[in-house]
């Protein structure tokens, strides 16, 4: 399974996630300012703040 990763650009805080069932090879994305994202098969790329908010690791 895949999954995309959107996340903020500046502080690495995530914005959603996306689990794909289907192999993707070739797709489309809105380049949106500020916002980065990563399609993956990796599961343990979070980390998750004392607070509760989540944010991507360095990959």
């Amino acid at each position: 399974m895949q999954v995309l990763v959107v996340f903020h650009k500046s502080n690495r805080k995530l914005i959603a996630t996306f689990e794909l069932n289907t192999i993707i090879t070739e797709m489309n994305v809105l380049v949106v300012p500020g916002v980065a994202y990563v399609l993956t098969a990796k599961k343990d790329i979070f980390r998750t703040a004392p607070n509760g908010e989540v944010f991507v690791k360095e990959i």
